[in-house]
């Protein structure tokens, strides 16, 4: 990067900047010509005239323009050494157990479950608990059943036995068990105890508490990435001419574990495929995905059935690899040995 000359990175930066340009046009067309089929299908009333009357609208884009659409821009991204996807069609379907917990590890967020996604044993003492709590009783007073946290033995669920492999979930084993007794759930239920228990405990432990009952996996690793590539980070948006007041902003949001709009991460093994590569507890991992713009970079990776990033990517900052940061797995080994070392020790150096 040092080594070139400005006019060759002028050069090179201005031909990253008319290919984004390229296919962030050829991007919405589809989108829009994608959108407009789907509407005329669904015009059922329209169709009924057609028949009737003979009355033909010319559509403003056809199969035929979507499809060279979808031609160029896979011809563009292959030029880039960006190739499809090849499934493995072998390998283990995700379930969609597995979905809501990779995605409530990555993002934090507690998803309602349907009442038919609790077990048959825990949507029945969560019912008695509450009616016995709630409920009048002129006959004699409800005694409620009384247990201890250190009776809950989670390891008897098979359900925890795979949650228990993310590090978030892993940190809450304590809050589980305080919540459950709280609530009078009998222990002897654990063994039958289903992923969407287990989250709607700790969903209210979270609102009782008002507090967050774990650092989501985004958080961390946008620290991480800050961390680790911050300064290489900063050099490439400088080079794309990106405002230094605007770099610093982002940076200082990361540190926080915030992501600016521009930016995205991206999972290199699709979170609803991880199965051909990876187990679920991996999916969110650091190695696993990649900082990007949003568009037209983001969107690319996910056109058809999804292209393939090379592993070593740490951040996709352009189809350029001088835009392009390179990941340092010793580097990454030694902050997460020790995150508050690893960045006193940097900053130090930079200084």
């Amino acid at each position: 990067m040092s080594n070139l000359s400005k006019a060759k990175i002028d050069h090179r930066r201005n031909m990253e900047k008319s290919l984004v340009a390229t296919l962030h046009d050829k991007i919405d067309a589809l989108a829009n010509a994608q959108l407009k089929e789907d509407k005329e299908d669904k015009k059922s009333d329209y169709k009924i005239v057609k028949e009737y009357t003979k009355i033909h609208k010319k559509k403003k884009t056809s199969k035929r323009s979507i499809e060279q659409l979808k031609k160029e821009i896979h011809l563009i991204l292959i030029a880039c050494d960006l190739y499809p996807h090849k499934k493995n069609t072998t390998a283990q379907e995700t379930t969609r157990e597995e979905k809501w917990m990779i995605h409530l590890d990555w993002d934090g967020i507690f998803r309602k479950p349907d009442d038919t996604d609790f077990s048959v044993a825990y949507a029945r003492n969560r019912q008695l608990a509450c009616e016995n709590m709630y409920m009048q009783n002129d006959d004699a007073p409800v005694i409620m059943p009384t247990y201890a946290p250190n009776e809950y033995d989670l390891e008897q669920s098979p359900a925890w036995q795979m949650m228990s492999k993310f590090e978030t979930f892993a940190s809450c084993h304590g809050k589980i068990c305080n919540q459950m007794a709280s609530m009078a759930i009998p222990p002897e239920i654990v063994p039958t105890m289903n992923f969407f228990d287990f989250s709607e405990v700790l969903y209210l432990w979270q609102k009782e508490r008002k507090t967050k009952a774990f650092e989501c996996s985004r958080s961390k690793n946008l620290k991480m990435f800050e961390a680790c590539y911050g300064e290489k980070f900063e050099k490439i948006l400088t080079m794309l001419r990106y405002k230094p007041q605007f770099i610093q902003k982002v940076r200082e949001d990361m540190r926080r574990g915030l992501c600016d709009p521009l930016f995205n991460f991206h999972h290199k093994d699709n979170i609803y495929r991880i199965r051909e590569c990876k187990e679920p507890h991996e999916a969110n991992l650091f190695p696993n995905t990649v900082l990007t713009f949003v568009h037209p970079h983001h969107r690319c990776l996910h056109l058809g059935n999804g292209y393939d990033l090379h592993d070593d990517l740490a951040f996709f900052g352009g189809f350029d690899p001088l835009f392009q940061v390179k990941r340092d797995p010793e580097r990454e080994r030694e902050y997460l040995i020790s995150p508050k070392k690893f960045i006193k020790k940097n900053a130090e150096i930079s200084r």
